[in-house]
């Protein structure tokens, strides 16, 4: 008997999950980067990590969607999935900029002059429309993504997968430590180790605005 061949991400995988986690952080930069041309005028990518075009916000909201909707996802009623999804959006959205505000002392965003919003951290329009992203995500894209998922080769899959989580992991470790030591900077605490002396060298204030454009440092 023929050993039956390995498919890659099949079912309920880490691998999928990771690949709507990836999508999510692209498709996130190119909508932040419309939506801010279409209200301010200004072509400004609004990326998430130093390196690479990726939001993790909206990566973190995708696979959500995936991890907490994915199992019923044929059998749950539409507008159930599309007030779960404004939930998740919402709740997402809000709760890494409260955690963004904690521990870095900046915010990527401020809605606080939009209507309906929600201590400035999300809004309820804004929530309805990570309801329409996650319908059309589970709805519509899902069942053909995840069957293409399945139809990458077993190995290159790994390898990929690996990769790219590897990358993203260090792209989220620099950025994070980098933005942190500009807090620092910004406060007058001079640098006072290796680390900390190649972040100033790497990543001054001048070349984290330029990438970070939207993001303002808060008092403490």
């Amino acid at each position: 008997m023929s050993k039956q061949r390995k498919r890659f991400g099949q079912g309920y995988s880490f691998e999928k999950i990771f690949a709507y986690f990836m999508v999510g952080c692209v498709v996130g930069v190119v909508y932040e980067t419309i939506l801010a041309y279409v209200r301010h005028g200004i072509l400004q990518p609004h990326v998430g990590l130093i390196y690479g075009p990726f939001n993790p916000v909206y990566g973190i909201g995708f696979s959500l969607f995936y991890i907490l909707l994915g199992k019923n996802n044929d059998k749950r009623n539409g507008y159930l999935t599309y007030l779960y999804c404004c939930l998740i959006g919402g709740v997402t959205e809000y709760s890494i900029s409260y955690f963004e505000q904690l521990f870095f002392h900046t915010l990527a965003w401020d809605y606080s002059d939009l209507f309906l919003n929600i201590q400035g951290r999300t809004t309820i329009p804004f929530m309805l429309f990570w309801g329409l992203g996650g319908y059309v995500l589970l709805k519509w894209v899902y069942p053909y993504l995840s069957t293409w998922i399945e139809r990458i080769p077993y190995h290159f899959g790994k390898k990929v997968t690996t990769f790219l989580f590897v990358f993203i992991l260090f792209d989220s470790v620099i950025s994070f430590a980098a933005v942190y030591r500009q807090t620092e900077r910004d406060d007058g605490v001079p640098a006072t180790n290796l680390v900390e002396e190649l972040l100033d060298y790497y990543f001054p204030n001048s070349v984290m605005n330029d990438i970070f454009q939207n993001v303002k440092v808060v008092s403490k």
